[in-house]
């Protein structure tokens, strides 16, 4: 975790950054936080997936092999299934499925679940997290709500020069 403000580790390439979920979501934006410079952790539960990604083998078809092993071979992307070690991260961003219910309103079964993971992996460490990358597909403040945490810097892409 970087000892400066999180505008400062951001804009300085600093940030340690961390994504759980490695889906269709989650490796894309790994993808592309690793060529925008940034040091960048995946947690995924998928064993599979993880020794794919480690060995630069990319399971979505829109993100080649060879970009994904580029990143990897460098050292700017890996992935693991262990989240504690999401405890070495600046910014957190939680890219699970938000699957809809019956009725067609979105199941939030899996943020919550993430939320809650991190709350006993980061326990106290929690206020200080530098920020919060919620890239959910539902309303806004849901990840940030489902982990009970009202101190943490939105970073928003689009409105940090860093994350545009």
């Amino acid at each position: 975790m970087s000892s400066t403000s999180p505008r400062h580790a951001v804009e300085s390439r600093t940030a340690v950054l961390g994504i759980i979920g490695l889906g269709y979501v989650g490796l894309p934006l790994a993808v592309e936080m690793a060529r925008a410079g940034y040091r960048t952790l995946g947690v995924d539960i998928s064993e599979r997936v993880v020794a794919g990604i480690n060995r630069g083998e990319s399971h979505i078809q829109d993100i080649p092999s060879e970009r994904l092993a580029a990143f990897v071979s460098e050292g700017m992307l890996s992935a693991t299934t262990d989240a504690k070690r999401l405890r070495e991260c600046d910014a957190i961003s939680i890219c699970v499925p938000t699957p809809l219910s019956k009725v067609k309103d979105p199941d939030l079964s899996y943020i919550v679940a993430a939320g809650e993971m991190l709350n006993r992996i980061l326990g106290c460490l929690l206020d200080r997290l530098r920020a919060f990358l919620d890239d959910t597909c539902v309303q806004v403040g849901a990840g940030r709500d489902a982990l009970g945490v009202k101190r943490i810097e939105r970073l928003r892409r689009g409105r940090t020069p860093a994350l545009q």
